[in-house]
């Protein structure tokens, strides 16, 4: 491990708490779309960009007090010095993006990205005249050799949706140092499992839908960075928060904030779940399992360099069944046991599987899956945590067996 950064006790220390009305335990949902100023002259300064203190709201689409305490708690979690919430991890990625890659601007990207990630990159990015080169191995080799006179930002996720191949984040961003690039790391699949902040990050974003929901009840997405940038993305003026409109309303970032209380737990959990799946589904020979906790995946030593102590390898495993047809066999037959759900998404307490290449990852042309190794017999899997071990294991395999 690279360094002692406790997430769970940082969630714990750092972020304050904002007692409720009346002394609630649990703060209070502020559903006001407009906040008052008693002077005027307030008003004004805030629209100015020359008072930005707590207690000052302005407007629900620019900030309002649920966002802010969701934020400091997702900040102290991601070790950053703020958050900010917003109604989806889209939301959080293009916001950034657009902020920071201007009109002729360049971004590198890994090509091991969530689909509609990949579509937004390949499809709108140029619309807004940015230019987007995909890495299909996201090294430090590659990286600096990919590196423009106008390239502004480096984009990966930690473990890549859904292939799960993991990045040497400190080795990427000693490239972005040296270039003074913005690195942005979608840490979606593995939230306290690594703190990109730590790694080299200037930028983590989330897709709060998944696991620090946990319920897969509400959509939302958290952008974690530093105050220059969170000033940027607010100004009143050119910040895309405040005018393409994506914050997140009250009672979403109020429901949010009390899942994120057993997030710990749950990825806990889920990892230790999916790395026992995948230890006896690997056992049995014949497909390939994919698990960064065990050590016949190729990145193996990168996650025991990288990550945090105490939360496992995370809750996504994936196995090649090679076809279509064995992939749809298998995600009937786990159905049909009652040991999982067809279904996008990821991180709810039930087993969610699809077969990403016709599912969320449909949206990469079939040339780019190919050059990513994503085959079209790829389960992915998010492993849930009900039931008994020993029962979801066999449910598991049994359902293998049939193919």
């Amino acid at each position: 491990m690279i360094s002692k950064f406790n997430p769970e006790q940082a969630l714990l220390e750092g972020a304050r708490k904002v007692f409720g009305e009346n002394g609630g335990v649990n703060s209070s949902i502020h559903p006001s779309t407009t906040f008052t100023t008693l002077d005027p002259e307030t008003m004004s300064q805030m629209f100015k960009g020359e008072l930005s203190e707590a207690g000052c709201y302005l407007y629900g689409r620019h900030f309002h007090p649920n966002s802010l305490n969701l934020g400091i708690q997702m900040a102290a979690m991601e070790n950053t010095e703020i958050a900010y919430p917003v109604a989806s991890g889209m939301a959080a990625i293009t916001s950034v993006i657009k902020q920071i890659v201007q009109p002729g601007g360049h971004l590198i990207s890994s090509s091991n990205v969530y689909g509609g990630t990949y579509a937004f990159l390949n499809n709108l990015a140029p619309r807004y005249g940015i230019d987007v080169t995909f890495l299909e191995e996201m090294t430090e080799e590659n990286v600096r050799e990919s590196v423009q006179d106008n390239t502004d930002m480096v984009f990966f996720e930690m473990h890549s949706n859904p292939t799960l191949r993991v990045t040497d984040a400190l080795a990427v961003s000693k490239v972005c140092q040296e270039f003074g690039l913005e690195m942005m790391v979608d840490n979606t699949f593995a939230p306290l499992i690594y703190t990109p902040k730590n790694l080299g990050a200037t930028i983590t974003v989330h897709s709060g839908t998944k696991f620090l929901n946990g319920m897969s009840d509400g959509i939302s997405g958290v952008i974690c960075c530093e105050h220059p940038l969170l000033q940027e993305l607010m100004d009143l003026h050119e910040g895309e928060l405040m005018l393409s409109g994506p914050v997140m309303d009250p009672r979403s970032a109020w429901q949010l904030q009390q899942y994120i209380q057993t997030l710990p737990l749950r990825v806990r959990e889920h990892s230790f779940r999916a790395l026992k799946l995948s230890e006896h589904l690997e056992s049995l020979g014949r497909f390939q399992v994919i698990y960064p906790g065990l050590e016949s995946h190729p990145d193996h030593h990168l996650v025991n360099l990288q990550a945090n102590s105490g939360f496992g390898y995370g809750g996504l495993m994936a196995i090649d069944l090679e076809t279509y047809e064995n992939a749809r066999k298998f995600v009937m037959a786990i159905q049909n046991n009652g040991w999982g759900l067809n279904a996008v998404s990821l991180g709810y307490y039930h087993s969610l599987l699809s077969i990403s290449g016709s599912s969320t990852s449909s949206e990469i042309e079939p040339e780019m899956q190919e050059k990513t190794q994503l085959s079209q017999g790829l389960v992915r899997i998010s492993v849930g945590f009900l039931g008994s071990l020993e029962n979801q294991v066999e449910g598991f395999c049994n359902a293998l067996k049939s193919i």
